[in-house]
């Protein structure tokens, strides 16, 4: 998956300068530009986007880049933020980091500006992989089943409480595993570790599904299908609205 990076600041000239710099030492990442938080939201809603750096002080704008970054941050929990400024104000850089988890804050008329914006996002681009590549630990009353992300298929519960069925691919059998793990509800499995709607999605009160192995949802919304074994499962009325957004963000990423 290529990455992308979402450039948010009110001046051309700083989008141009920022812009210049990821050219040069990272050519593969996708970028885009947002001289507003209209323009900006619209991007995210409509593409995959890993980092964004974001200036704070956004002129003749209802809200600036860190009240923007407050809101959209709760709808896309994945992104990794750098924020750029004028603004070296120690209090302000403290009362901002309370209210959003952010990489770094570099001042834009600091000489050293350009390296430090190539370190950083070396650093958002090594957390991007991390997370990519970090394994899922289910660890119960009796044994722990580690595996990745991307080969997770599915979550269930069994007739027996707190007993849960999870499906995998396993990579050196090239077959699909199912294992039990006990003392675990789906709540708890959606509070591990490196689980995140890219990767566990839950579509009714009873399963948990991997949103990249979903071959097929019918019109209405009522059944979607899955790529192993031709799995039929039914959603949920109110998880509808949640799998249709997911998709519509994942689908941005593998294009």
């Amino acid at each position: 998956m290529k990455m992308s990076l979402l450039i948010l600041d009110d001046s051309l000239n700083d989008i141009k300068k920022t812009s210049e710099v990821i050219k040069k030492y990272y050519p593969d990442i996708r970028i885009y530009q947002a001289q507003n938080t209209k323009d900006a939201q619209h991007i995210l809603n409509t593409t995959h986007i890993n980092i964004i750096i974001s200036d704070i002080i956004l002129t003749d704008e209802p809200i600036n880049g860190d009240q923007f970054i407050k809101k959209i941050i709760k709808q896309f929990p994945h992104l990794t933020i750098i924020f750029q400024s004028e603004v070296i104000d120690k209090d302000f850089r403290l009362n901002l980091h309370e209210d959003v988890e952010y990489l770094s804050y570099i001042t834009k008329n600091d000489s050293l500006n350009k390296e430090k914006l190539r370190i950083k996002i070396a650093r958002a681009i090594d957390i991007y992989l991390e997370t990519t590549h970090k394994k899922i630990i289910f660890t119960c009353n009796s044994s722990t089943l580690s595996v990745n992300p991307n080969d997770l298929i599915y979550v269930k519960t069994t007739e027996k409480r707190n007993v849960l069925e999870v499906c995998y691919f396993n990579n050196i059998s090239k077959k699909t595993r199912k294992e039990l793990v006990y003392g675990l509800s789906l709540k708890n499995i959606l509070q591990l570790p490196n689980v995140t709607k890219n990767n566990l999605i839950k579509v009714q009160q009873s399963w948990l599904i991997n949103p990249i192995v979903i071959r097929r949802i019918d019109h209405s919304l009522e059944e979607l299908y899955l790529i192993y074994d031709d799995i039929e499962v039914p959603i949920g009325r109110e998880y509808r609205k949640d799998i249709r957004n997911t998709l519509d963000y994942l689908i941005q990423g593998w294009v």
